[in-house]
């Protein structure tokens, strides 16, 4: 299977030819993590039956009970490129997959004076956290969004934020993927302290057990990277990372899962 192959199968191939409906309820936050708005939505991919093509359909519920659908079509000849998969309504970005469910949507270069929102997903069975985080035209975060998705049905309540123990020894499996969609996947030997990994000044903490890792300003000619992570119990720790370079070019997804010894 070649390198173009692998990914669409990465991104679509837990896909059935029935389909499969993602029900999404989508948390904004503020800067400064104030809760300014909830709704939810529906998002849906149907197969053709030779899986060359996916229908992405988008049910928006609005706040008077009505709902209002948005549709594309995701061509594998047209939209599956060597940098990763070019969604209709957002040209200038890729989706990118290492697979079972771990997917990061980027921009392959920012530019200071454009606005960037990255979204990172980070799966556990039939449901999934996402996180867009929007950084504005200056370079600040604006906004962030905290999507809770589940297969077949909208997801419970959420827990509320809450502080785990992340002392002592973790065992981490890690996979990479460059811009090329190449993908490294390794088992370290020795454990790791998670506290230590996670010890940085901007985290912020949301409901579900979920942690952002962002800076609060993009600044033109400095390295970042943008991590979202989930503590799925007290012993289990999903994450993923996007960084970029000096140069603004994205250069590395990393997912990692952690489990307490």
């Amino acid at each position: 299977m070649n390198v173009l192959d692998r990914h669409w199968e990465n991104l679509f191939g837990s896909c059935s030819l029935d389909g499969e409906a993602w029900h999404s309820i989508t948390t904004t936050y503020s800067a400064n993590q104030q809760q300014i708005g909830s709704r939810k939505f529906v998002r849906s991919f149907y197969p053709n039956s030779d899986r060359t093509s996916i229908t992405h359909i988008n049910c928006y519920h609005e706040a008077n009970g009505s709902t209002r659908e948005r549709t594309w079509e995701i061509n594998k000849s047209e939209c599956n490129q060597l940098d990763g998969l070019i969604h209709p309504a957002a040209g200038s970005m890729r989706a990118l997959s290492v697979g079972d469910g771990v997917t990061a949507w980027v921009t392959p270069k920012w530019v200071a004076g454009r606005s960037v929102s990255p979204e990172l997903f980070v799966p556990h069975g039939d449901r999934r956290q996402s996180l867009v985080i929007v950084y504005s035209t200056v370079g600040w975060i604006d906004r962030i969004f905290h999507i809770r998705e589940q297969l077949g049905e909208f997801p419970p309540q959420p827990s509320p934020p809450q502080n785990i123990d992340r002392s002592g020894q973790w065992k981490v499996t890690r996979s990479q993927m460059t811009p090329n969609l190449q993908i490294s996947r390794e088992t370290p030997t020795e454990p790791v302290e998670l506290a230590a990994l996670l010890d940085r000044d901007l985290e912020r903490t949301l409901t579900d057990g979920v942690v952002v890792y962002t800076p609060e300003k993009l600044t033109q000619g400095k390295a970042f990277e943008i991590a979202s992570g989930q503590f799925i119990s007290e012993k289990t720790y999903k994450q993923v990372r996007v960084n970029y370079t000096d140069a603004g070019v994205f250069n590395l997804l990393t997912t990692e899962a952690f489990e307490k010894i």
